[in-house]
C-alpha cells in the first residue's frame, strides 16, 4: 500500500501528474479549511480570538497565501510581540 499527498497545482511550483501515473492512484480530494476551522487552530495555538479574526481578515484579502503561510505569519507576529516589536511588512 502506498499513500501519497499532493498540494493543488494552483500552488506555486506544482505540476500535474502524468495521466499514466494518475491512473495508478485513487484520488481523494479534501476540502480546504474553513475560516472558522483556521480560527480554531489559531486559538488552540494560543492566539486570542481578536488576533485570530484580525489575521484571518488579512489572510482572506491575500488569496495566494496557504494555511502554512498564515500559521507562519501568526507565529512570527507572536515572536515579535514577545520581543517588544510589531508586525513587519
Amino acid at each position: 500500500m502506498l499513500i501519497a499527498t499532493q498540494n493543488p497545482i494552483s500552488f506555486g511550483g506544482r505540476k500535474p501528474l502524468s495521466p499514466a501515473l494518475t491512473n495508478r492512484f485513487q484520488t481523494i480530494k479534501l476540502d480546504d479549511y474553513s475560516l472558522d476551522d483556521l480560527g480554531i487552530i489559531l486559538h488552540k495555538k494560543g492566539h486570542s480570538n481578536f488576533f485570530a479574526k484580525s489575521i484571518l481578515n488579512s489572510y482572506q484579502a491575500r488569496p495566494h497565501l496557504t494555511p502554512r503561510d498564515l500559521f507562519r505569519e501568526a507565529g512570527q507576529y507572536s515572536g515579535e510581540r514577545q520581543k517588544g516589536g510589531g508586525i513587519s511588512k
